[in-house]
């Protein structure tokens, strides 16, 4: 990669727990994984740091411990319940927490004294993935549920590591099973992220209970029956735009992060599995989702939102978890019935190329010379080792 171009970002825990921690103590659920994954990142640290300035500890741990742990849908397929997934949740902040202090804070002998934050140049982070949740009216009941929801699913991460704590309405909704924090663990927690990676690709609207300020309920269409979006191949993603405005803004405001990377940000086009490759590379839809999301990021920019970095999901088609082949979301095609695994790029692939991630790399916007070299490259059968492609890894 290096060679090549490439700036590594790398993600230490993207849901592949070794098998014997989970059979020895339960996986996440134990409190051994803690120091686990320390001396885990201590040998990434030592092996890969020279090469390496960005890290994320966790992938979307949401997923990680409510998929995972709380429903038993995504392997180890632990139904544990709410107390399950919190407890989880739990142990991963620590683990993360306990990360980020190791790499800025304690010396090493064979660095001469140094911490690795010192000789290597890097920064720690974490990806969390959140659905932007709009009131469905005005009623403050669903003003309520919005904000809780939130709070909820992003903030039971987020809040730990800027404040210390999780959400005071989390506690109050959860007191009976939401494991706290001592003094010292809050101590620990505040202020570990360099940077907050945040996975986005939809909205909802949310509806509220006037009697149960723990109760909100997602919905995907308004009070008059409208959808809040196209829908994707994804039964989960309907395409809104300006759903990742408002969670800028809403993220810039309650944390003030130095720093935002979109860790992902993509859709599934409808269909795409079953097409032909030269109709599933005129993916018009997903072209669409680009321009309007990428629109209402750059406009949380111009209004100061500090967002460095941005990744499409995804590069190339893949494997999609538990739905594997059938929701294609690369903005370079695959054929996954090729020996080859032939790859060509898809429109949106050119959209990005050409408006987007050329930005900032010494391409001038008016330069319709370098507009048209990237076109000339890529027609036909593009492969992955354009240089211009593998920006869009970044």
């Amino acid at each position: 990669m290096l060679a090549n171009g490439i700036k590594p970002y790398v993600t230490m825990f993207h849901w592949d727990l070794p098998q014997i921690l989970q059979d020895n103590y339960d996986g996440l659920i134990g409190k051994e994984f803690i120091n686990d994954f320390i001396n885990y990142a201590t040998v990434l640290f030592e092996n890969f740091g020279d090469r390496v300035q960005d890290w994320m500890t966790f992938n979307e741990p949401w997923v990680t411990c409510v998929l995972q742990y709380g429903q038993g849908v995504f392997a180890p397929g632990k139904p544990y319940g709410e107390a399950g997934q919190y407890q989880c949740g739990h142990n991963l902040l620590l683990a993360h927490a306990r990360t980020y202090r190791l790499y800025h804070e304690t010396p090493q002998l064979q660095l001469g004294g140094l911490t690795y934050a010192q000789a290597q140049k890097g920064k720690i982070g974490i990806a969390l993935n959140i659905e932007w949740l709009e009131p469905l009216t005005s009623k403050p009941a669903d003003v309520v549920a919005a904000k809780y929801g939130i709070e909820k699913n992003l903030g039971w991460f987020a809040d730990p590591l800027y404040f210390g704590d999780y959400p005071a309405s989390l506690k109050a909704c959860y007191q009976k099973i939401l494991p706290s924090f001592t003094l010292e663990e809050q101590q620990l927690l505040r202020g570990t992220a360099d940077f907050l990676g945040i996975n986005f690709y939809t909205a909802k609207y949310a509806a509220g209970n006037p009697n149960d300020t723990c109760s909100v309920e997602p919905r995907e269409q308004d009070q008059y029956g409208r959808d809040i979006g196209p829908l994707a191949e994804s039964g989960w993603l309907r395409v809104v735009p300006w759903g990742i405005y408002k969670m800028m803004k809403y993220v810039d405001q309650r944390y003030h992060p130095a720093e935002i990377i979109i860790t992902e940000n993509g859709v599934s086009a409808p269909g795409e599995a079953a097409m032909p490759v030269q109709q599933a590379i005129r993916d018009k839809f997903r072209v669409d989702y680009y321009r309007g999301y990428l629109d209402n990021l750059c406009k949380a920019i111009k209004e100061g939102v500090k967002v460095s970095t941005y990744f499409a999901w995804s590069y190339m088609d893949n494997f999609e978890w538990k739905e594997g082949y059938t929701q294609r979301f690369g903005i370079n095609h695959v054929d996954f019935d090729s020996p080859y695994r032939t790859r060509t790029t898809k429109d949106s692939g050119r959209f990005l190329a050409k408006h987007f991630f050329s930005i900032g790399h010494g391409w001038e916007a008016g330069s319709e010379q370098q507009h048209q070299g990237i076109d000339r490259q890529m027609e036909g059968n593009a492969s992955i080792d354009r240089p211009h492609l593998e920006d869009l890894s970044q």
